[in-house]
């Protein structure tokens, strides 16, 4: 009886604890996400990866906003390779935000699988307890029973009992002792299966709730990496568009300036032949100036030697040329024929000035200028037509019996005194050579 009745304070100071444990259990496995330990660990590794790619990413963000807080975006192949390498990061921070939501998929997974595994564990915690209470309930009984045939047993042996009631007592006595007994032992067997059970789930619990506070904390920074994460892809979103927006008017304006250098290009390749065109027409002219400046110098040296050289007897000096005035009259074609045989020939007038000096002389005489091959059409002696003429008002009239001219002194005009007369009229007549 008194072991029975330590059993029995054992079993009802353990059936305390285990409501305790339980209500204590229940309570945590409600509130608590957590994992397994297998899972636990699996998942603290996703979230050391995790981690580390997030730091990986801010590295690339940080040094991607220093290079953009001091780029000169003034200058267009910066503005370009600036895009290029945003583009790039963008994609590197989407494969990166794939990767996370990856992981996270997998955490979340596993959380499931977790929970799934926690409420199997909170079932068999749950008939773990049923079955102490009724194994406890089952002792009780066994207890009072003892109890009752212990009564029974010490009134029979005080009463004056027959001797085979006696032995029969006393069997069923032992056969009852056994059988307690062997309850007592299978009670204390479970009852110490079920305290180590308690303890491996009481331990399972506690690491529970330790991974399950870490992978909260490990989400929550998670979480916030990840809003980080997508402010910052947002704004490289934005950037990006703008860079997009520069990109295409920059690419208009390259096209345009293609045109254009084109447009100048081919400009350039025809200033470029008439260059070629003028350069060989200048040289051209080079080697003809430098004719003509030859040419001139002796031209020159002739006219200073014409300036210089006397004319004949009777003959008078203007400009390079020498005149001689007739002292007897003829007609045209004789007096002609007259300055032919003294190596000259009828005057030709070439300016205002030697008209002038032509008028002085004094003498109303032929000059070199004719209509007869053409009548109208009037030329010098060496064949070439008249540009400039002096004819007295009104003169020529005389058609085509008037066809030489002759200059003559009566009109008061110091220049305009040309005349056309007919060709058989006798007139002094002007002969004109180089000196």
């Amino acid at each position: 009886m008194v072991k029975m009745s330590t059993f029995d304070g054992l079993s009802m100071d353990q059936h305390s604890e285990n409501d305790y444990v339980n209500v204590s259990v229940n309570q945590d496995i409600r509130d608590s996400p957590g994992p397994a330990h297998h899972s636990g660990r699996r998942a603290c590794i996703w979230v050391a990866v995790g981690l580390a790619m997030v730091c990986i990413l801010q590295l690339i963000l940080n040094v991607y906003l220093y290079v953009v807080a001091y780029s000169t975006s003034g200058e267009d192949l910066l503005k370009i390779t600036r895009y290029d390498n945003l583009t790039k990061e963008k994609d590197e921070l989407r494969f990166s935000y794939s990767n996370l939501t990856k992981e996270n998929d997998e955490l979340q997974t596993s959380y499931s699988n977790l929970t799934k595994e926690r409420d199997q564990l909170q079932t068999s915690y749950n008939n773990l307890l049923k079955e102490i209470d009724q194994l406890k309930t089952s002792y009780n009984n066994l207890t009072k029973e003892w109890d009752q045939l212990q009564t029974s047993y010490n009134n029979r042996n005080n009463q004056f009992c027959p001797q085979n009631w006696k032995n029969t007592l006393s069997k069923d006595r032992d056969l009852l002792h056994t059988k307690c007994k062997t309850l007592k032992d299978e009670l204390q067997t479970n009852y110490d299966n079920l305290t180590k059970e308690r303890d491996q789930l009481q331990k399972s619990y506690d690491k529970l709730n330790e991974e399950r506070d870490q992978l909260q904390t490990s989400y929550n920074t998670l979480t916030k990496r990840r809003d980080q994460l997508q402010t910052s892809y947002n704004t490289l979103a934005k950037e990006k568009d703008e860079l997009q927006t520069s990109y295409n008017t920059l690419a208009k304006e390259k096209d345009h300036l293609q045109t254009s250098y084109n447009t100048v290009t081919d400009e350039r390749d025809q200033l470029q032949t008439i260059y070629n065109s003028l350069t060989k027409i200048k040289n051209q002219l080079q080697t003809s100036y430098n004719n003509l400046t030859k040419e001139r110098d002796l031209l020159q040296t002739s006219y200073n030697n014409l300036i210089n050289q006397k004319c004949p007897k009777n003959w008078k000096k203007f400009g390079c040329s020498c005149y001689y005035i007739s002292s007897v009259k003829n007609t045209w074609n004789a007096g002609r024929q007259d300055c032919l045989n003294r190596r000259a020939d009828l005057v030709i007038i070439n300016s205002r000035e030697e008209q002038a000096f032509i008028k002085a002389l004094g003498h109303r005489s032929w000059i070199g200028l004719t209509d007869r091959d053409v009548d109208g059409t009037w030329r010098w002696v060496d064949g070439t037509p008249m540009t400039t003429s002096y004819w007295i008002n009104g003169e020529p009239n005389g058609g085509k019996k008037e066809n030489c001219g002759e200059n003559k002194i009566s009109n008061d005009d110091p220049v305009m005194a040309w005349n056309d007369q007919p060709c058989d009229h006798e007139n002094y007549f002007i002969c004109e050579r180089f000196g």
